[in-house]
């Protein structure tokens, strides 16, 4: 069954929100788990929420797992972050 991760952030300013899209672009095509679906939605100034549909709850927990090391590279940047996921809903 598809499961979604929804990933709301926002960042300390524009300009690390910048910086995060950008550095995001060049790390998960290498890292990440394949996914059905990933959209970044800019929902204001500093702030976006991402969609991720994987096949699996698996491959869901495994990009959580796998995340982390982007977290640690550009954390920082982030000013506050809430996550959803679960089943995807048809």
């Amino acid at each position: 069954m598809p499961h979604a991760r929804i990933i709301s952030t926002e960042f300390k300013s524009e300009e690390d929100l910048d910086v995060a899209i950008i550095a995001w672009r060049k790390w998960y095509p290498d890292n990440m788990p394949v996914s059905v679906s990933r959209h970044i939605v800019r929902t204001g100034e500093k702030s976006t929420m991402m969609t991720t549909v994987y096949e699996n709850e698996d491959l869901l927990n495994q990009a959580q797992e796998i995340a982390k090391q982007w977290w640690e590279l550009y954390g920082h940047h982030v000013y506050e972050t809430i996550v959803f996921d679960g089943p995807v809903i048809d």
